[in-house]
């Protein structure tokens, strides 16, 4: 599993795949509420505001869209977790690139 209890998790597909509305919002991970289902592993959620979620049955089955919550539930494989690298962490966006040679430049 990608995920732990306690984790800042952004979701990066749904039902819809990539296209779901869902897509982007950030999460925190809670209980996990199911080791099997036809999705993997689900996760007990939590949304900063209320939304429709999806609602699965113990048996691992879509029951449908939940009411207006706060809660939900996600599959472990639509979450990416957001942590910290720790302090020996390299970003490489910040990393420069080498100078082109002349032959390059003239190209």
């Amino acid at each position: 599993m990608k995920c732990k209890p306690g984790d800042l998790a952004q979701i990066t597909r749904g039902l819809n795949g990539d296209q779901s509305r869902l897509v982007g919002t950030i999460v925190r991970v809670g209980e996990l509420y199911m080791a099997k289902s036809k999705f993997g592993p689900v996760w007990n959620v939590t949304h900063a505001r209320p939304h429709l979620g999806l609602r699965v049955a113990m048996s691992g089955k879509v029951k449908g869209i939940g009411k207006v919550s706060a809660q939900g539930h996600c599959p472990d494989a639509w979450l990416q977790p957001i942590r910290d690298p720790g302090e020996d962490a390299v970003d490489e966006t910040l990393r420069r690139l080498p100078a082109p040679s002349r032959d390059e430049v003239m190209a």
